[in-house]
């Protein structure tokens, strides 16, 4: 599995993540899309949920690392 859950808001304010962005929409993590979540991967980057799906469907690497999964 590559995704390590589902992230709440208020764990992007423990992380000093709440104004990073999505860097694959790049809207901000804390505001997120209608019925959207934030994932964190393995490699500990943090993405919406839906991006980072759409994304998984085309390459099988990190957006900003480029890890391979």
């Amino acid at each position: 599995m590559i995704l390590l859950g589902k992230i709440k808001p208020e764990v992007l304010k423990n992380l000093n993540m709440e104004t990073d962005s999505c860097s694959i929409c790049l809207e901000n993590l804390s505001a997120p899309k209608p019925c959207d979540f934030m994932t964190r991967m393995i490699c500990s980057h943090v993405f919406h949920g839906w991006c980072l799906f759409e994304w998984l469907k085309r390459k099988h690497t990190c957006p900003l690392c480029r890890t391979g999964f």
